[in-house]
């Protein structure tokens, strides 16, 4: 289920290339993926867990692709909005929060389901994300170097280059 965030740098390029600038280019497409998250999870909701086993896996697939996504946009975002010598610091702050949201939304949403039961857990969730997406949704996202030209094709080749090396054990992770 983790696949898609690891394997996400191999769309990304498609979401730096491609958006609706008129909306926002990365906003778009955090507004799209975060509100598919919520469609999901608020279906996933009615699920029966023992019984419909197969649907909940290809549910929680679709959540891990649409968060994976989402994170693309959101990083790039927040590339653009921050200075060279802000990105540090701000890299940090956006990581701790992730941890430290994830340790409370966790904790929270296991809190809930041992209380209220499966169904209103997520649909919680789901509200909580569908709220979420009100202050990206007033934002105003600024042009900038940062979203590529058409033109810009380098991204795939990037990316072939550095997974080529890989294989030939130039780099080491």
């Amino acid at each position: 289920m983790a696949l898609p965030l690891v394997l996400k740098c191999l769309w990304s390029p498609l979401i730096d290339r491609f958006g609706f600038t008129r909306w926002g280019h990365y906003r778009f497409w955090i507004l799209c993926f975060q509100s598919l998250l919520v469609i999901a999870i608020a279906l996933l909701s009615f699920l029966n867990t023992t019984q419909q086993f197969s649907p909940l896996l290809l549910g929680l697939l679709l959540i891990s692709i649409f968060s994976a996504s989402q994170d693309i946009a959101t990083d790039a975002l927040a590339v653009g909005l921050l200075s060279p010598s802000e990105r540090g610091f701000g890299n940090g702050v956006q990581k701790g929060g992730n941890s430290l949201g994830a340790i409370i939304g966790g904790g929270g949403m296991l809190i809930l389901l041992g209380i209220a039961g499966w169904r209103t857990a997520l649909l919680v969730m789901a509200m909580i994300l569908a709220l979420a997406l009100i202050p990206i949704a007033r934002h105003h996202e600024r042009l900038s170097a940062a979203v590529p030209q058409p033109a810009n094709r380098s991204g795939y080749k990037r990316l072939i280059t550095v997974l080529h090396s890989m294989a030939l054990g130039r780099i080491w992770l």
